[in-house]
C-alpha cells in the first residue's frame, strides 16, 4: 500500500475512534452524570462568608427541631466536597442568565416573577456536579436548604431551580421546604410538563438520570399521559432504575411503561402501552 494510502487510512482510524469515544462518552454524560443546581436571584455585590452559611444552613437552619436537626452530618459533609460549588454572578457580565425563562424546558414564570427578575442585579449558584452517583441522596437535601440560606443572608427575591426548570419567588420555595425539610423526594425535586405533543420530566438528572419523554401522544392524551410518566419516573427517580419496564393501573385500565434505547432532545424516549384483552 502506498505511503499515502497508509497516512489516509490511519487519519481514518484516528478520526472514528474519536467520533467513537465522543459518542460513548455523551451517552455515558446523559445516563451517569449527576447534577443539582440553584441560582438566588437579588442584588447582592458578594457571596455571603462561608461560616455564615454553614451557620444559617445547619446549626441556625429556621426548620429544626430540638434532638432532630434537618442537616445531618451525612448531609453535612458535602459542605467540603470539591464537587459543590458556590459563585456569584453580576448581571452586567451575564445579562442572557437575566432572563432564564427562556431556557428550554423551564416552566412559564408568573408576571410576579419575571417583574422582581427585571429588578435583580446578581445571583449566587450552588450547584453539585458528580461524574459518579453517590451512596446516598444527600444532596437533594443539602442543596435547597442552601439556597433557602443564601436566600435569607442576601435578602433575595427569587430561587430558580435550574434542573427542574422552575422559579419561585423566595416566599414560595421556603413554603415548599417548609413542607417538605428533608426533601429527598422526587415530589420536590421532580417536574412532569406536556411540551409539542409529549409528555416529559426535568429533573432526573438530580439522581444522575436522563430525564424521561414519551412518544408523541394524541391530543386527547395529555392529562392520561403525565399522570402515567408522572408516576413511572418518580419510581426510576427512588429506586435509580431507569431501565425496566412498569405496569401500573389508571382510569380502570392497565397500562405498560417501557424506557426505550433511544433519545429525543437530550431524554430518554418511553414507550406508553395500554395492555389490551384484559
Amino acid at each position: 500500500m502506498p505511503e499515502s494510502a497508509w497516512i489516509l487510512f490511519a487519519l481514518g482510524a484516528m478520526l472514528a475512534a474519536v467520533l467513537a469515544r465522543r459518542f460513548l462518552l455523551g451517552r455515558k454524560d446523559r445516563r451517569w452524570w449527576m447534577h443539582c443546581e440553584y441560582w438566588v436571584y437579588g442584588q447582592a455585590e458578594n457571596l455571603p462568608v462561608q461560616s455564615a452559611l454553614l451557620r444559617t444552613t445547619v446549626q441556625r437552619n429556621p426548620l429544626n427541631k430540638p434532638g432532630a436537626p434537618v442537616i445531618t452530618q451525612r448531609e453535612g459533609l458535602l459542605f467540603s466536597d470539591i464537587r459543590l460549588h458556590l459563585a456569584l454572578a453580576l448581571r452586567k457580565r451575564n445579562p442572557s442568565a437575566f432572563r432564564p425563562d427562556l431556557a428550554e424546558g423551564f416552566a412559564a414564570p408568573t408576571p410576579e416573577a419575571l417583574a422582581l427578575l427585571s429588578e435583580c442585579t446578581s445571583f449566587c449558584k450552588v450547584r453539585f456536579a458528580s461524574e459518579r452517583r453517590l451512596k446516598h441522596n444527600g444532596h437533594l437535601i443539602l442543596l435547597p436548604h442552601i439556597a433557602g440560606a443564601l436566600a435569607s443572608l442576601t435578602k433575595a427575591v427569587l430561587v430558580v431551580d435550574v434542573v427542574a426548570g422552575q422559579i419561585f419567588t423566595v416566599e414560595q420555595f421556603t413554603e415548599q421546604l417548609s413542607r417538605q425539610p428533608r426533601p429527598e423526594g422526587p415530589g420536590f425535586h421532580l417536574r412532569v410538563s406536556w411540551e409539542a405533543g409529549r409528555a416529559v420530566t426535568r429533573g432526573m438528572r438530580k439522581v444522575g438520570l436522563a430525564d424521561w419523554i414519551t412518544e408523541p401522544q394524541e391530543a386527547d392524551s395529555e392529562v392520561l399521559a403525565q399522570a402515567l410518566l408522572i408516576k413511572a419516573a418518580h419510581h426510576a427517580f427512588r429506586t435509580g432504575d431507569d431501565s425496566s419496564p412498569q405496569e401500573m393501573a389508571m382510569h380502570g385500565a392497565q397500562f405498560t411503561i417501557t424506557p426505550t434505547p433511544k433519545h429525543h432532545e437530550g431524554c430518554r424516549v418511553i414507550k406508553v402501552a395500554r395492555k389490551v384483552g384484559l
